[in-house]
């Protein structure tokens, strides 16, 4: 049975009868849906191989797309601490719980200092006519043809990436 709202179909509007919308939460049961977020990309980010519900949360978000967080707490939450031992890792309060095998080797993001360069911001709020500052802005979340890195595309290497943001005129 097929929902509408104001002539629009609404998929999660479903009948008692219906399959709920977000069960299986696991990234195949995700990629039927939102598989452009991934197809064809050369790389993944390692959550989006684990599950997307690490960083979505599709039953209790007030965050828009869903996230755990905030964009950058978002991301802090693993790229912003150390190493942790253990075979499990709490994120999110207690919220998500991960294999420790999946932050092994992540070297905690100078942000103190500055990213990607020392005192370069890594958050700003939008004002003045220009838009926020985030991890985003020079990164995608799921997938990239163009670095290990995720770099967002379009981007010439590093310094291609800089002149999207600061013209050399």
């Amino acid at each position: 049975m097929k929902l509408y709202l104001l002539g629009i179909f609404v998929p999660w509007l479903l009948a008692a009868s219906d399959k709920p919308p977000h069960r299986g939460f696991d990234a195949a049961s995700c990629a039927k849906c939102h598989a452009d977020v991934t197809e064809g990309k050369k790389y993944l980010h390692a959550p989006v191989r684990t599950s997307c519900t690490i960083c979505h949360d599709p039953q209790a978000s007030d965050v828009p797309m869903m996230l755990r967080a905030a964009t950058n707490n978002l991301c802090l939450e693993c790229h912003g601490a150390g190493e942790r031992p253990g075979a499990t890792v709490a994120l999110f309060n207690g919220r998500v719980k991960v294999p420790g095998t999946l932050l092994r080797g992540l070297r905690p993001l100078p942000v103190r200092a500055g990213h990607p360069v020392p005192y370069h911001p890594v958050f700003v709020p939008a004002g003045m006519g220009l838009p926020e500052i985030n991890c985003l802005s020079c990164h995608t979340p799921h997938a990239s043809d163009g670095s290990p890195q995720l770099l967002v595309s379009g981007a010439a290497g590093r310094k291609g990436l800089c002149v999207t943001c600061h013209s050399h005129e």
